[in-house]
């Protein structure tokens, strides 16, 4: 609907394995930008918490077969497709305060924390965006 509308659209989810990024795909092919916010963890574990604590607030519960794919599925594909991807902003949720890790527009580092203060995570599941910034600030 929105494409035959050309409205603005908006989607909060994941995509941890190819049938998802079709929705992407799809928007690019008719020329749409695609914004996208990324929010990253440390471990999956700690996605777990975060899901149980939604979970006994009243949100919705998910299993860990699907944690787990969304977990290491969304890192995978997202270091895969970000060239897809008008405008990336990847942000370290694992503490308190939440740390802006990179931003990337049409595939080139707009900003980003030095290569050496990335956290694990990002290096050991994004390691092409990783490379990037790597590249950028010569370290």
């Amino acid at each position: 609907m929105a494409i035959t509308n050309k409205a603005d659209f908006v989607y909060e989810g994941h995509f941890p394995n190819e049938a998802t990024w079709e929705i992407p795909r799809k928007f690019k092919a008719e020329e749409y930008c695609i914004h996208m916010i990324f929010f990253g963890l440390t471990n999956e574990e700690l996605s777990a918490l975060r899901v149980l604590g939604r979970a006994q607030e009243g949100g919705h519960n998910v299993d860990s077969l699907s944690l787990r794919d969304n977990f290491y599925g969304n890192l995978e594909k997202v270091n895969k497709y970000f060239v897809l991807i008008n405008s990336l902003h990847i942000v370290d949720t694992s503490e308190a305060d939440h740390i802006s890790i990179a931003i990337f527009e049409d595939g080139k580092i707009k900003e980003s924390i030095a290569y050496t203060e990335l956290p694990e995570w990002f290096v050991n599941y994004m390691p092409s965006l990783a490379e990037k910034i790597k590249k950028d600030t010569k370290i």
